[in-house]
């Protein structure tokens, strides 16, 4: 076999393995998608039953979690991944931040 044609092969296959893990990588999206909506529906359920999180405060942060599952439905893991990059870059405290948030409230409505 050739250099040539050896070097075909290869970047053949690293094609293909990427192709593999894009497609994995949108299925854990849509994965994720589906349990953010889910979770957007458990905080509207408790919004409503008194004395567990403001109404008014749950509905907003519900509305922002299926905005959220919308925009993985509709975007791919190429493009999700280049934006999470550039408003890190562009924002690295509030980035920080707002994971340290949503990893609570999250937290606090799957319990």
């Amino acid at each position: 076999m050739r250099r040539d044609e050896s070097d075909d092969a290869i970047t053949g296959k690293a094609h293909e393995y990427g192709e593999k893990l894009e497609h994995r990588a949108d299925a854990q999206k849509d994965r994720a998608a589906d349990r953010l909506e889910r979770a957007a529906g458990t905080l509207r359920e408790r919004a409503h039953a008194p004395g567990v999180v403001p109404e008014r405060a749950g509905e907003r942060v519900a509305e922002r979690i299926d905005r959220t599952a919308d925009y993985l439905r509709e975007h791919s893991s190429g493009e999700i991944g280049g934006d999470v990059a550039r408003y890190v870059r562009e924002h690295p405290v509030q980035a920080l931040t707002g994971a340290v948030v949503a990893g609570f409230v999250l937290g606090r409505i799957l319990r």
